[in-house]
């Protein structure tokens, strides 16, 4: 696979467009949010403990770049955390429930690369929908401190089809101009742990 520096390269021309597409899904959260009254102000069911993957070439050299900019002893900071992330995941039983663990990135409680948090990181929290081929819907709730104001209502939900088909076609075009083939699928301590090497 590509190297970071390499696909750094790559995926430079494309930040401006991604850039921009955070600012939309920074938009469309706050939208939904603020509709039914709901104020992140952090709880139990963190989402920065929530072990999410990311798929996307785009985000991830972003994501590189935000975390080369950090000094070298928050990134060996980050890097520990990483690896005892990654052991506390191999010794998970999946039987237990879903993993949780802090986030590398997070320190006392703040993201390090906030401005540069992928997707998810950026939706998490309000309740969504998601338009599937054939018409079909998936749907999926907010987090306990949303779900406590929303109750359900029909308004309020955060329509991300249009915010993944503008990603998707973010990502079809950078790998069309780089040559990537690959898939990707890691979680933010995987790709901390392996110095961005992917």
């Amino acid at each position: 696979m590509k190297n970071t520096k390499t696909m750094l390269c790559a995926a430079r021309p494309f930040f401006g467009h991604l850039e921009k597409l955070y600012q939309k899904m920074d938009a469309a959260y706050a939208k939904a949010a603020r509709f039914v009254g709901f104020v992140c102000e952090g709880c139990a069911d963190n989402c920065c403990k929530t072990w999410f993957y990311h798929h996307t070439f785009a985000e991830i050299a972003y994501l590189a770049r935000a975390f080369e900019e950090l000094s070298p002893q928050i990134r060996q900071q980050a890097l520990e955390n990483a690896c005892l992330a990654l052991d506390a995941r191999k010794r998970h039983e999946p039987d237990s429930g879903p993993f949780f663990f802090l986030c590398p990135l997070n320190a006392d409680g703040r993201c390090l690369v906030y401005e540069a948090r992928p997707m998810i990181c950026r939706l998490h929290g309000t309740a969504w929908k998601l338009g599937l081929p054939q018409g079909r819907w998936q749907q999926g709730p907010g987090c306990g401190e949303f779900e406590k104001v929303w109750q359900g209502r029909e308004r309020g939900v955060l329509d991300r089809t249009p915010i993944y088909r503008d990603l998707a076609a973010l990502e079809q075009a950078l790998r069309r101009e780089s040559g990537i083939s690959q898939k990707i699928k890691a979680s933010i301590a995987q790709l901390v742990a392996a110095d961005f090497e992917i």
